[in-house]
């Protein structure tokens, strides 16, 4: 099985960009062919990818912004590249790769594969360009062969805009087992209770509603991982708080996955989501979580079991929920081990790239 996979960015690493190393590891893994391509600035991506040995090539004409001439270089570029491997199926992630690699492939009448890490018309993308994508999708949905949804938020979308069910799967994102070790925690209530967010700080999370809720609490630390637009405008809020709960910034750090897990307690809280990768993470080292109910962010979360759901702007709840795991180690400890159970059945990347690698194989099979 020879496979290509393409992805609009390679300056950064985010949910698409891990979900796309840990597949194309594992292909390689099973004696099989997979090549990248990526577009815009060699970056950490790349550096992931050599790490694993997998092959790619970037294309410094392919980006997220529109261009019509960069666009058709990178159309012809991309293209050329494909007709050079002679790949059995493509795989693509993100909004423009989505765009330009279907058209590629249906032009080298190639199986065309559509990982949506979150609709180009999901709620936190302006109404105009929601329309629009959403037009978009249903129009040239003719040229993919399987959409893979992270997640059923995604599935639902779908169907309410009369998508082919037969083109649709629903496969959750999947992360590495890095955290293998006993959950030997302090229990004891004699400590701060720390609790970590890793996430950018824009519009689509929402750490000011977390500090807020927290700014009363004693015996918490809590503790911030990401960079982005809205940090310093987050650190101004919370300098300016008598909280009584301790505030750390620890910025962009390349280490996050090690910091996350000397922590007792993960949060994501967030305006909307696709299916986020930093809760798995934190699920496999044995934390309870809490989350935000929007899109399929608490698709891993059973409320009062491994973690608790908050729902859109309930303060109340997300307060007594992080006092009960303040008050009652016994309990934090117990989600912790539930967490990484249901880690271990449902999300790891050998589960998710299983059910990938067999829909390559029904297309493939097909052809």
């Amino acid at each position: 099985m020879k496979i290509l996979i393409i992805i609009t960015r390679g300056d950064t690493i985010g949910g698409a960009q891990t979900h796309v190393s840990l597949i194309a590891k594992k292909i390689k893994e099973e004696g099989n062919d997979v090549n990248v391509i990526f577009g815009g600035e060699i970056g950490p991506f790349a550096n992931l990818l050599n790490e694993y040995n997998i092959p790619y090539f970037n294309v410094p004409s392919f980006s997220n912004n529109f261009s019509l001439t960069n666009d058709i270089k990178a159309f012809y570029e991309i293209r050329n590249i494909i007709k050079l491997l002679k790949p059995d199926l493509i795989s693509l992630h993100s909004t423009k790769a989505g765009l330009l690699g279907r058209v590629i492939g249906k032009s080298l009448k190639l199986p065309v594969v559509l990982t949506v890490h979150g609709w180009s018309f999901s709620k936190g993308i302006p109404l105009l360009k929601r329309i629009i994508g959403s037009i978009i999708e249903r129009i040239l949905s003719f040229m993919v062969n399987k959409y893979i949804l992270v997640s059923f938020y995604d599935l639902e979308m779908a169907r309410k805009l009369k998508f082919k069910a037969s083109k649709l799967a629903v496969i959750h994102n999947g992360v590495e087992d890095a955290f293998v070790q006993p959950n030997n925690k302090d229990i004891s209530n004699d400590r701060p209770l720390s609790i970590v967010m890793v996430a950018r700080f824009d519009n689509q999370k929402n750490q000011k509603f977390l500090i807020n809720v927290c700014k009363d609490i004693s015996g918490i630390k809590l503790n911030f991982i990401g960079d982005g637009p809205l940090l310093e405008k987050t650190k101004s809020f919370s300098d300016k708080l008598n909280s009584s709960c301790e505030i750390k910034y620890f910025g962009l750090r390349l280490d996050a996955k090690e910091i996350i897990k000397e922590h007792d307690v993960f949060a994501l809280i967030s305006n909307w989501e696709g299916f986020p990768i930093s809760t798995i993470e934190a699920m496999s080292a044995s934390m309870p979580i809490i989350v935000s109910d929007v899109g399929g962010a608490a698709e891993c979360v059973e409320d009062n079991v491994n973690g608790f759901i908050i729902k859109e702007g309930d303060a109340d709840y997300l307060r007594n929920s992080i006092i009960k795991l303040r008050d009652n180690r016994l309990l934090t400890k117990d989600f912790g081990i539930k967490s990484r159970i249901i880690y271990l059945d449902s999300f790891t990347d050998k589960v998710m790239y299983q059910k990938t690698v067999a829909v390559f194989s029904s297309l493939l099979n097909k052809s």
